[in-house]
């Protein structure tokens, strides 16, 4: 079988080449219709491999290669990739200071945001007090093993304070912080 890979077979589409042993073209080579001639050429090529487009050279067909975006393609996308980052970063930070407010009133909330809202809006340290030895701790979300669409408040029922002898009661969710306490509170008065 002569493949329209050779140099010296004629080009598929007139109807020259023998296909599977026999002599007749098959109807992926049969000469086109000239108003289908466009439709056809690209059927032959999609037959032989060649999907996508192909250009000749030396009376060689070859892919045709792949293109790299321009500069102002990926220009584009990296602006709305960063657009919708701040966009998600921006309702992130309402989310977190909504909750963090109804904490701070004392109104005990129904909800809790999920540790990726918490993350994206910068704010992964969870402050926790516990009611037994009145002492506050933070914990960085970013070091715990759970689902990032887990709740923050459902972090609280696996916390036990280990300072507290014996049953240590429940630990109190006060909210989300971007940095430690100790850090914060050093940085505001330094």
């Amino acid at each position: 079988m002569v493949s329209f890979l050779d140099p010296f077979s004629a080009p598929p589409w007139q109807g020259r080449i023998e296909c599977g042993g026999r002599k007749s073209p098959c109807a992926a080579h049969r000469p086109p219709a000239k108003a289908a001639h466009a439709e056809t050429h690209q059927g032959v090529l999609r037959a032989h491999g060649l999907i996508g487009g192909a250009f000749l050279a030396a009376g060689r067909y070859y892919p045709m290669p792949e293109h790299e975006p321009t500069r102002t393609d990926r220009l584009a996308a990296h602006r709305r990739a960063r657009a919708a980052d701040q966009a998600a970063h921006q309702e992130a930070v309402r989310v977190i200071e909504r909750w963090n407010a109804a904490l701070a009133a004392g109104r005990g909330t129904l909800w809790s945001p999920t540790i990726r809202a918490a993350i994206t809006a910068g704010m992964p340290w969870l402050d926790i007090y516990c009611p037994g030895c009145r002492t506050s701790r933070a914990i960085d979300i970013r070091t715990t093993d759970r689902h990032p669409l887990a709740s923050v408040g459902s972090l609280v029922l696996g916390l036990r304070c280990s300072w507290c002898p014996g049953s240590a009661p429940m630990p109190v969710v006060t909210g989300l912080l971007s940095l430690p306490p100790a850090v914060s509170r050093s940085e505001s008065i330094g």
